[in-house]
């Protein structure tokens, strides 16, 4: 029997990840003694066991919890010959944002000023302003004070609106990514260990095997690397994967913790809305899984000999390409090389390149330059990205500097986004304090005064606006754009009467 595409892509996968589960393997940096099992591992997960997730958090919660001033800029280019967006383009490349953050986390206060000029003249201005759970918006078109709405008692405020209450929550809870993220040292442990026992115990040692001195095209040079490899038949993934499921049933600590990270993502989802997750719907989930599994290995053909081969290839110690086929002759590779400076990853199907990635990382002191290109084929369409990011300083202290370029480049049209920021932990911070004298708070207005309001807002965006766009010179791009779609609505008119 031949494996259908779906199959293979779904036993591949699940073979990956199941792989990645040994990602707790320590390795001594000499390959003596080592066995092929080891050695297939430490190859593929090498860089993985390298990554501290705990330092990640670490920093990232370091970084958050600290007072800053902050103050930056950004430009967007667009190039293109379609002239449908020529408008949007001439618009969008003379257009220049400006930004200035406080931020206050021991106080929960923080305030952003954001400021967009045209042809380097001001067209508007906008801040923002956070007080605990009232937020405030403040531009120079629209109100002389803040508009501001106090996260509680959202829907009452709707009514107020004529919204539907039940379609959102009475106040909307953070979703705080490191609570998100953070899993406990020995819970990762205990679960990846869990399942490596698993994985052990289904595929028998003799499965892993190596190959000195293989030879493997990289960069479409062929050279001589260790290969270390693992075949499993069909029936072998289905058992493994039968034997995970198996285990995964029964395992209270990987439900709480899925239960845990769910009952975050989903805080803002109404009650009604929400779909209940419990350790029982995990369980009938798995289990319906299970039992498809099941009937997948009893309707195997005896002859069947459909295989699935990951093979890891390493050079002078180091990883240089993984591989997964079918005996059918499906393939999919990922190959890693250095050239001309350069750290380069490609992602190869069939011998067609899906995906090429070059990139070089300079460090020096507290300086660090990333450069490089991607390339992405989708067999109808190419997308190059070309990115330069230059950041100093250590996150969380003092000063940093942070500049960047990326271009995105497709057949119709190249985008360009220049920006950069400067980030300074050692400031005095003061954010101004929302109140009845600078704010206007939504939650405290009745309908009517609500409706007042917004008059009040639409009036001033209609009589200040078009100044707005007299003073830049906008206003003569939108005419001319306007004369030209109508030319060009009387020129389709025309071609049809002549029809």
């Amino acid at each position: 029997m031949k494996l259908n595409k779906k199959i293979i892509v779904g036993i591949i996968v699940a073979v990956v990840l199941v792989l990645a589960l040994a990602c707790s393997y320590v390795y001594a940096k000499t390959d003596l003694f080592k066995s092929p099992k080891h050695l297939f591992y430490k190859y593929l997960l090498g860089e993985c066991t390298e990554f501290s997730y705990d330092e990640f958090l670490n920093e990232y919660k370091n970084s958050t919890e600290k007072n800053y001033f902050s103050n930056g800029e950004f430009t967007v280019n667009i190039n293109s010959e379609d002239a449908s967006i020529e408008q949007v383009a001439e618009i969008v490349n003379n257009l220049k944002y400006t930004f200035e953050t406080k931020n206050m986390p021991s106080e929960n206060k923080m305030s952003t000023n954001l400021k967009v000029d045209y042809d380097n003249k001001n067209l508007v201005e906008a801040s923002i302003l956070q007080n605990g759970e009232t937020y405030g918006v403040k531009s120079d078109i629209l109100y002389d004070k803040y508009i501001s709405v106090e996260n509680n008692n959202l829907k009452e405020l709707a009514q107020k609106f004529g919204i539907d209450e039940d379609a959102i929550p009475d106040k909307i809870e953070k979703v705080d990514l490191y609570e998100l993220l953070y899993v406990s040292k020995e819970d990762r442990n205990e679960i990846l260990d869990k399942y490596k026992d698993v994985v052990n115990k289904s595929i028998p040692k003799d499965k892993y095997i190596a190959e000195k001195n293989a030879e493997t095209k990289i960069n479409g040079e062929t050279i001589k690397a260790n290969a270390y490899k693992i075949t499993l038949n069909e029936k072998e993934s289905l058992d493994t994967i039968k034997s995970i499921l198996e285990t995964a049933k029964d395992d209270d600590k990987l439900k709480d913790l899925i239960i845990n990270k769910y009952n975050i993502v989903t805080k803002n989802i109404p009650e009604d809305e929400k779909e209940e997750l419990s350790k029982d719907n995990i369980t009938d989930a798995i289990e319906e899984a299970l039992e498809n599994i099941k009937d997948e290995i009893e309707n195997l053909d005896d002859d069947d000999n459909a295989e699935i081969t990951v093979k890891v290839f390493a050079s002078k110690g180091k990883f240089v390409k993984l591989e997964v086929s079918s005996n059918d002759n499906d393939k999919i590779e990922i190959q890693k090389y250095v050239k001309d400076d350069k750290n380069c990853i490609e992602l190869i199907s069939d011998d067609e390149t899906l995906m090429k990635a070059e990139y070089k990382i300079t460090k020096a002191n507290d300086t660090e330059k990333v450069e490089g290109t991607v390339e992405i084929n989708s067999g109808y369409d190419k997308t190059e990205i070309e990115f330069d990011i230059n950041t100093k300083g250590t996150s969380g202290k003092g000063k940093n500097e942070i500049e960047g370029f990326i271009s995105i480049k497709t057949d119709d049209i190249e985008i360009e986004i220049k920006a950069k920021e400067t980030v300074d932990f050692d400031s005095k911070v003061e954010v101004e304090t929302l109140n009845d004298n600078n704010s206007t708070k939504l939650n405290n207005l009745s309908e009517n005064e609500l409706k007042e309001l917004f008059t009040d807002v639409s009036e001033n965006a209609q009589n200040k606006l078009p100044s707005k766009l007299e003073e830049t010179g906008l206003d003569k791009i939108i005419e001319k754009q306007s004369t030209k779609n109508d030319n060009l609505y009387n020129s389709y008119i025309d071609d049809d009467i002549e029809l």
